[in-house]
């Protein structure tokens, strides 16, 4: 009797490890490695685009700034009839805009700023650091999509594993549902004893479910962070080998954050940015200095020089102008300082940023050896059962079971794995060494 039990035994194991075998076959051959998976995000992901479209428009106002270092020059023409000087409507420039009420003119203007006591020379340096802000939170941008690559990465190869041992637990119940129904047969074991395998069975195909779904989110997060709109129907990701490292002392982690991490070197940039923008507010309380000359044709009756050429000199101070001035200037001077505030709490953040992915990452580190340690007895355990099998002192179930336990200690330990890589990655992020 025990002879045709464990035949059957064996059969029915055998079975499901078919089915599970067809149940593991990737849908395609399609692999992705995380290094790929990063390519694929900073290529495709839109916000590391708008930035780098947000860094070109900067560039365009850095243009439009220094424009104002080189002198403007127009053409301008028109023909008017009737009362004198009502042409300034047209808003022509130079000899165009003769006074004259009957008169055609056509003239080439050129105006130049000669002095503006620093308008033009802040408000250009105003928009290059701007431009640097922008600069750096590209980098910024691009540390946190590699980032979220990463941990979504391996997410997926921690809930495949989750996945995968939940598949061999229902491979368990099944078998352990199929011997209760044998030794119902035999009259060894009770109607509740069948019960029972059910409910356990029935309980483990639920997990396999939930798994499954925690999977295909994970996979779509995935996704999501390389910025995939068609991502292929199944892909296989590749394992990396993981080391662990010493991650260095907190003190020189936090030294590094607090110097390169991109968005305090953004901060800085726009606190330069804020500054100069201060002190083109006050330059706006001195006087505009400015240079015009126009010259062309106009139908006077007689063509003289001086009726064909313009030139002149202008100054423009401003006297009272409603506090506009005074309080555009305390505006910028508020911009600074709440600047400054902005950078300090941001300083604090990061801080706070290192210590906790520090402490995170000496965790899964403590972590990993004792996951590790438990594969180890776990193996031990295995060997006992199938010198206990070998010799009647053990059933298959026993044996499947003991098996089983030393899939779900492995997987924990690759978990934990994973996991280690993910708080690496995230201490590296919080220093700045993601680029």
């Amino acid at each position: 009797m025990k002879l045709s039990i464990a035949i059957t035994l064996l059969a029915l194991s055998g079975f499901g490890q078919t089915a599970l075998g067809q149940e593991n076959l990737p849908l395609s051959t399609n692999t992705l490695s995380i290094h790929e998976a990063i390519e694929l995000g900073l290529a495709n992901h839109p916000q590391f685009l708008r930035a780098q479209i947000e860094v070109e428009a900067a560039e365009a106002r850095i243009i439009q700034a220094r424009s104002r270092f080189f002198p403007l020059i127009d053409l301008g023409g028109g023909a008017k009839q009737g009362l004198s000087g009502a042409g300034t409507a047209l808003g022509l420039k130079g000899l165009a805009a003769s006074p004259f009420p009957d008169d055609m003119a056509i003239s080439a203007n050129i105006t130049q700023t000669l002095y503006d006591f620093g308008r033009t020379k802040f408000g250009t340096k105003a928009r290059r650091f701007e431009l640097a802000y922008l600069k750096e939170s590209v980098s910024a941008r691009r540390a946190q999509i590699i980032l979220k690559v990463i941990q979504a990465y391996f997410k997926v190869l921690q809930d495949r594993e989750t996945q995968g041992v939940s598949r061999e637990i229902v491979k368990e119940k099944r078998l352990m549902l199929k011997q209760s129904k044998i030794f119902f047969r035999n009259q060894l074991k009770s109607q509740l004893d069948v019960r029972r395998a059910e409910i356990n069975f029935s309980r483990a195909q639920l997990k396999l479910d939930r798994a499954s779904h925690k999977l295909e989110q994970a996979l779509a997060g995935l996704e999501n962070a390389m910025g995939l709109k068609d991502p292929p129907s199944s892909y296989v990701l590749e394992k990396p080998k993981i080391e662990v490292g010493n991650p260095g002392s907190l003190k020189e982690l936090l030294a590094e954050a607090l110097e390169g991490r991109a968005e305090l070197s953004a901060m800085r940039a726009q606190i330069e940015a804020t500054k100069y923008w201060l002190k083109k507010a006050e330059s706006e309380r001195y006087p505009n200095l400015k240079a015009a000359l126009s010259i062309g044709w106009a139908n006077f009756a007689n063509l003289s020089l001086d009726k064909l050429l313009f030139g002149g000199l202008g100054i423009q101070l401003p006297i009272f102008l409603g506090n506009l001035l005074s309080g555009n200037i305390e505006e910028a001077r508020q911009d600074v300082e709440r600047t400054n505030s902005i950078n300090k709490e941001l300083a604090n953040d990061v801080r706070l940023q290192v210590k906790k992915a520090y402490n995170d990452l000496l965790s899964s580190q403590e972590s990993v050896v004792v996951n590790q340690a438990i594969t180890k007895q776990a193996q031990e355990a295995v060997k006992l059962a199938r010198a206990r099998y070998r010799v009647d002192l053990a059933d298959f179930v026993e044996f499947t079971t003991s098996e089983t336990t030393l899939r779900a200690a492995e997987s924990d330990h690759m978990q934990a794995l994973y996991n280690y890589k993910i708080k690496e990655a995230e201490l590296k992020y919080a220093v700045g060494r993601l680029k």
